[in-house]
């Protein structure tokens, strides 16, 4: 209902201001005023809505994408649901970093590590069955698999 009075009174106020050739500066007409002050009442008074994200506990397996580019690193986490009906994915989690100039030769590395710390923190958060990480970099995967001695990460 709010919304619809705030709609009326903007298309009431172009409509003045292409009849009256009026500037958006100009001050309102009293009615107008009035208006503005119990639309901006209502929406002060308005309940507060929140949609609470509602993620299944059942079979549940984490599914994390990371992701590096030039100056970004990007995740995103899906939780995954498996039933007899039907398997559905849900985003979880996002996040997205932007890379110093003195970390870009190892962003890749850093993207991993920020997937890592999301995986145990949501495994101490929830029951988890399965934790999946998901990364497109053969490097980085390579640098991981490496058995002999290389230059440790730090972050």
């Amino acid at each position: 209902r709010t919304i619809m009075s705030c709609n009326s009174i903007m298309e009431d106020a172009s409509a003045k201001h292409m009849a009256n050739g009026t500037n958006w500066i100009d001050k309102l007409e009293i009615q107008d005023r009035y208006r503005c002050e119990k639309l901006t009442e209502a929406f002060i008074d308005a309940p507060e809505i929140s949609v609470p994200r509602w993620i299944p506990k059942e079979n549940r397996d984490l599914h994390v994408f990371v992701d590096a580019s030039i100056r970004a690193i990007g995740m995103a986490v899906h939780s995954r649901r498996e039933s007899n009906l039907l398997s559905k994915p849900y985003l979880t989690y996002g996040k997205s970093r932007l890379v110093t100039m003195k970390r870009a030769n190892n962003k890749s590395a850093t993207a991993i590590a920020l997937g890592t710390r999301i995986i145990e923190f949501l495994r101490q958060e929830n029951t988890v069955e399965n934790a999946y990480l998901w990364i497109d970099s053969v490097d980085a995967i390579h640098w991981i698999k490496t058995t002999y001695k290389v230059k440790i990460y730090y972050q």
